[in-house]
């Protein structure tokens, strides 16, 4: 793996504590309580070269599934013989930036506001993919009311652009499929009927062109179509609703989220000054390379969630009207049996809860507490928050130069990029949301830490310096996401934050604390968010 030399905690161990017979690679007993010391974890070298190569497989297999998917331009038209149809909006990044402006502007009346939302509109309508550029022209037309939009070069100039790239796609025989062409069709007769109301006014359209309108576009429709009634029509006012409540809410987070970001920035500072003068003192005890329990858990993880993923295909394709996606957050549970695997390969449990830090007991051979543990991860997660935001700000930066360069090279910008937690956050309801909250805050912080910062990072501590481990556990555990691989950074960057505490305190329990509060603090802010944007 590396030619780097173990890394030597300053911790001071007692060999006597922790070293022995007991400590082999066959898991027995003898210092089994202290399964963190000098020694070689459970496993083989030849158990570690077999588990790396599995790792590499399922790896791949999970990025290039997670990584698999639809154009936002398909719709119902996607299946064989149902009715060709556009899909409304459902929270795509370019709908919640419009959601947004809408309802602040419902809120907070603003000439600034509402030419910063021409502006990005008109961006969005020469740069974006082709469903959004159309959307982006019924929007434009939507918040027109006194005509100075209707003589708009620009917006000509985009609209024309758009009907020169729907003619062209149906002329490319690589673009030959009937079906996407009488997609296409759809959207230039919404684009046809988009550029009516903005010249002459919504009264002007034809009732089947309203009806498609609210059809293929939802409440952006709806907008338009209402574009002339009075502001106490019920759909204006649906459209309008919470966009106070929102304004306070950013407000608060955006307040909540710079304290927690200066406070953090503050913590990583004094830890780097303590850590490089000797006083920040680890407690992590970097085994011997030797053993391969680590990694063959991570192994065995990813072949699970493969398996998972293929029994989930396989229901949706062979039982249609099954809710598979509520299958799979209760199957996914089981995925937590995967941290018995241990047992099967003779370490008792003990030693097991040692190895991936489910425990108090310190290398030296005191302990801490569980308040002690915990307190560590809240701290912690405090100074993970400027690592998450520097991931998030380079992820942007990254999709502002692809989009720019695929605009260079292909002429068209990246379909829109879509979160699949807003997603099913936004289409849950009931049980689901409630199901899908547990997920996040219990079975991600506890399986997830337990695989990476407990198994894969200990094993990769053996040989590595805890920052090249720290970032190689991250990645993997960044890959694993079912995000587009540039907006990576933010996960990337909390598996590193995360790898860092388990350096730090030895014990997972921070780990677990820290991921809990994340992905909670994530989770509501979503809920409280998605309920304010929602729209008729």
């Amino acid at each position: 793996m590396s030619n780097f030399p173990p890394y030597t905690s300053p911790v001071a161990f007692d060999p006597r504590a922790v070293g022995g017979a007991g400590d082999g690679s066959n898991g027995s007993s003898g210092s089994d309580v202290r399964g963190d010391g000098p020694g070689p974890d459970p496993g083989s070298r030849a158990g570690a070269r077999v588990a790396w190569v599995l790792c590499g497989v399922m790896l791949a297999i999970i990025v290039a599934v997670q990584q698999l998917g639809t154009s936002a331009l398909t719709g119902s038209g996607g299946q064989s013989g149902a009715p060709v149809s556009i899909d409304p909006p459902s929270m795509d990044p370019t709908d919640l930036q419009a959601r947004l402006y809408v309802k602040l502007a419902s809120a907070m009346p603003s000439a600034a506001l509402e030419a910063q939302f021409a502006d990005a509109l008109l961006t969005q309508a020469r740069e974006a993919d082709m469903l959004s550029r159309v959307r982006a022209i019924i929007l434009l037309a939507a918040r027109e009311t006194r005509g100075g939009l209707s003589g708009n070069s620009a917006v000509d100039a985009a609209q024309r652009d758009i009907r020169r790239a729907l003619a062209e796609a149906d002329t490319n025989p690589a673009a030959a499929d009937p079906r996407q062409a009488a997609l296409r069709q759809l959207l230039l007769k919404d684009l046809d009927a988009a550029m009516i109301a903005l010249q002459r006014g919504p009264a002007a359209l034809a009732p089947e062109q309203r009806e498609a309108l609210i059809a293929n576009h939802g409440w952006i429709g709806k907008l338009l179509v209402t574009r002339d009634e009075p502001e106490t029509h019920p759909d204006r006012v649906a459209i309008a609703r919470g966009g106070a409540g929102l304004l306070i809410a950013m407000i608060a987070v955006g307040g909540v989220v710079i304290m927690a970001l200066l406070a953090g920035l503050v913590l990583l500072v004094l830890a780097g000054i303590a850590r490089f003068s000797g006083k920040l003192r680890t407690h992590f005890a970097a085994p011997v390379p030797g053993g391969s329990m680590g990694l063959e858990l991570l192994a065995v993880f990813m072949s699970a969630f493969v398996m998972l993923k293929v029994v989930t295909a396989t229901l949706a394709s062979a039982m249609p009207a099954v809710d598979t996606a509520s299958v799979a957050l209760v199957l996914q549970w089981a995925l937590l049996l995967v941290v018995f695997y241990p047992l099967l390969r003779g370490v008792s449990w003990s030693r097991t809860r040692a190895m991936l830090g489910l425990t108090l007991r310190r290398a030296d051979g005191t302990r801490s507490s569980l308040a002690r543990e915990v307190a560590a991860g809240v701290v912690g997660y405090l100074a993970v928050v400027p690592l998450f935001v520097l991931g998030a700000v380079i992820s942007v930066t990254l999709m502002l130069l692809w989009t720019a360069v695929r605009s260079m090279l292909v002429g068209s910008a990246p379909p829109p990029v879509n979160n699949p937690i807003i997603d099913i956050v936004a289409g849950a309801g009931g049980w689901q949301l409630v199901a899908f909250a547990l997920l996040a805050t219990v079975w991600a912080p506890l399986l997830e830490e337990l695989i990476f910062r407990g198994g894969m990072y200990r094993h990769l501590r053996s040989r590595l310096h805890w920052v090249v481990a720290g970032v190689f556990s991250a990645l993997v555990f960044g890959l694993m996401h079912g995000y587009t691989l540039l907006m990576l950074g933010p996960v990337i960057m909390l598996g590193l934050g995360f790898a860092m505490l388990r350096e730090w305190r030895g014990s997972l329990i921070a780990c677990i604390t820290a991921h809990f509060i994340h992905n909670a603090s994530v989770i509501a802010l979503m809920v409280v968010m998605l309920r304010f944007l929602q729209m008729p």
